[in-house]
């Protein structure tokens, strides 16, 4: 296949993948005191939990933006799974949600996939393990919050 229809192949998975969590900000922004109480429901202080909304809205714009237009990128996947994972759990598995459950395990592995595609992720691809994922991870957010 040539390079170029590589390029628009990733470029529209990117796209795809990043849609579903851009179309997650407007709810959040629109019904906010909604969305404030649900997560207030789940047993978080609201103090807190105005602070973990705010926080969500900034990473899904953050995230979404970079899996579409940075592809060398690791900082989108990585935001998006800062999002998706705590959300998964506090929402989905007390009680346990099954179709929205597995849809997030495959966002989830979607973010994974475009995390190990990119070019910027300077571990040898050879010899990848959970271990050097996380400790490179730990390095990269270390050096950003410098």
């Amino acid at each position: 296949m040539p390079n170029f229809s590589i390029r628009i192949l990733r470029f529209v998975g990117r796209l795809f993948l990043a849609s579903t969590f851009a179309i997650a900000v407007p709810p959040k922004i629109v019904k906010y005191p909604y969305v404030l109480n649900s997560i207030v429901a789940r047993g978080i202080p609201e103090s807190y939990a105005n602070l973990l909304l705010i926080s969500a809205i900034c990473i899904l714009v953050i995230g979404s933006v970079s899996v579409i237009f940075i592809q060398e990128s690791i900082i989108g996947p990585l935001l998006l799974l800062v999002f998706l994972v705590p959300t998964t759990i506090i929402f989905h598995l007390n009680p346990f949600q099954s179709h929205p459950f597995f849809m997030n395990m495959g966002l989830i592995g979607g973010l994974l996939l475009a995390l190990a595609n990119s070019r910027s992720l300077s571990i040898d691809r050879n010899t990848l393990t959970i271990g050097s994922l996380f400790d490179f991870i730990y390095k990269r957010l270390s050096k950003l919050l410098r």
